[in-house]
């Protein structure tokens, strides 16, 4: 008979184990997905900045930036004219 509940203790803290190995790879898979998408949302962040620092450069060198004029205000100096430019296009159509 103490055999019989040796074996089915031995049973129940296999599954048990089991059960709590699946739960552990769950977690960490969970944990994986999330620093993912972190450096995912980190990598598009930087590549937009890189665009954004690409076209200042471009502008600042076909001399459209004033000197001592900060990014922030040719991005709304811009974004002013662009709105300008689109208001036009849709009074024309």
């Amino acid at each position: 008979m103490e055999s019989v509940l040796g074996r089915c203790n031995r049973i129940g803290t296999v599954e048990e184990e089991e059960a709590e190995a699946e739960k552990d790879k769950e977690e960490r898979m969970k944990e994986e997905a999330e620093e993912r998408a972190v450096e995912a949302e980190a990598e598009k962040a930087a590549k937009e900045e890189n665009i954004h620092n690409e076209q200042t450069t471009r502008l600042a060198t076909a001399k459209q930036v004033t000197e001592g004029e900060t990014v922030a205000q040719f991005d709304e100096k811009a974004n002013r004219e662009l709105g300008i430019i689109l208001q036009e296009t849709t009074q024309r159509f």
